[in-house]
């Protein structure tokens, strides 16, 4: 039987979410692949310099193609000048970019990845010019790039439905799948939890959100919603997360000036993340685009009592695991709010139960079948 060669090209990758996925899913690939005894398979890894460093100790770096290249635009003059010669030289037959805007390489098989649904949203919100530049070219080299690929992934049943609802490709040539979680997210309370909340400050029970702050995720209305509340019984609000969008950012930290009761705590660590999610009284997200949301997993992860937006895909990944309001309404959130500021923290015992279900071994199996078949 002839070897199938593949290709996992993670050029692309740069944010938090995305460097999530290499770690987890690349060890379990390529331990499936080892495993494998009905076919040949070789996996092959391309990265650059930097990105390096997000790889296993222990994976052989005869696996691994590394270039001197960056992400951005860099890397798709980049793709469109040398990949497909790395592809002829160690003789690939299958391409595989977990991204959506890549260059496709004639005569093999090129699997790619819907992951970010912005471009399809953006246009509804109040962009910085350079933000909604950016967006308005990645819609377009999305719908090009999903129309040409041979296979493609969703990360959600929500973003299969828009690519073939949308005719950017046939049902045939979609799969989902969704991520795995991020097992350092646990509803656990540790001895190093106290300490941790009170070196930032907080003394006392907090509603917390956190995620990227960009328009679509709706922070504003977070904030709002909190402001509304008149008996918050000494409870705060804790915003984790940084932006892009400059303008954006400035008119939150404006409306955060209102209160005391409001952090806005920037970028965090990962490990005071993970704190954060698991001591808060009630996890609040009121986005109104994603794809497959990491938010989401880790708040469930965290065994949070969760209140939600409920535009798609929300009600999707919580699966009952959260209460959810009609997106927009900030007097029914700030409602919905109040009653659990009023409650004693719980844990999330439905919450745990779905988060059990969104595992990288499950994730990896279901994507080396569809890029090896």
């Amino acid at each position: 039987m002839l070897e199938k060669r593949i290709l996992i090209n993670y050029l692309s990758v740069a944010s938090g979410g995305a460097i999530t996925y290499l770690k987890n899913i690349t060890p379990h690939l390529l331990d499936m692949e080892k495993k494998d005894s009905s076919r040949r398979v070789r996996i092959k890894i391309l990265v650059n310099e930097a990105q390096l460093s997000y790889l296993s100790s222990d994976i052989d770096r005869n696996r691994v193609v590394v270039v001197k290249t960056r992400t951005g635009i860099k890397r798709l003059v980049w793709e469109h000048i040398k990949l497909p010669a790395i592809v002829k030289e160690n003789n690939i037959d299958v391409v595989f970019t977990p991204y959506q805007v890549t260059k496709l390489v004639h005569n093999v098989c090129n699997v790619i990845m819907v992951r970010n649904m912005e471009p399809f949203t953006f246009s509804k919100y109040k962009y910085s010019f350079k933000t909604w530049l950016r967006n308005h070219v990645l819609k377009f080299k999305t719908i090009q790039t999903v129309k040409n690929s041979d296979k493609v992934i969703a990360v959600s049943e929500y973003v299969r439905e828009h690519i073939v609802n949308n005719g950017y490709a046939s049902k045939n040539n979609v799969a989902q799948i969704y991520h795995g979680r991020d097992v350092s997210f646990h509803p656990d309370i540790t001895d190093y939890d106290k300490d941790a909340l009170i070196s930032i400050g907080l003394t006392s029970p907090y509603v917390f959100t956190c995620g990227s702050l960009l328009p679509y995720r709706k922070c504003e209305d977070i904030i709002e919603a909190f402001l509304k509340l008149e008996g918050r019984n000494g409870m705060k609000l804790v915003v984790a997360g940084s932006g892009s969008d400059a303008n954006y950012g400035g008119m939150l930290r404006t409306m955060s000036e209102k209160s005391d009761d409001i952090i806005m705590l920037g970028q965090v660590a990962h490990d005071l993340m993970t704190i954060l999610f698991r001591n808060c009284h009630v996890f609040v997200t009121a986005t109104e685009t994603e794809a497959c949301p990491n938010i989401a997993i880790e708040a469930m992860s965290s065994g949070c009592s969760i209140l939600s937006s409920d535009i798609a895909p929300m009600p999707e990944m919580f699966a009952g695991a959260a209460e959810l309001y009609k997106y927009g309404d900030v007097d029914q959130l700030a409602e919905k709010l109040a009653r659990y500021i009023d409650l004693p923290k719980q844990r999330n015992i439905d919450a745990i139960k779905r988060a059990e279900e969104f595992t990288w071994a499950k994730c990896a199996h279901q994507t080396y079948k569809y890029i090896t078949n």
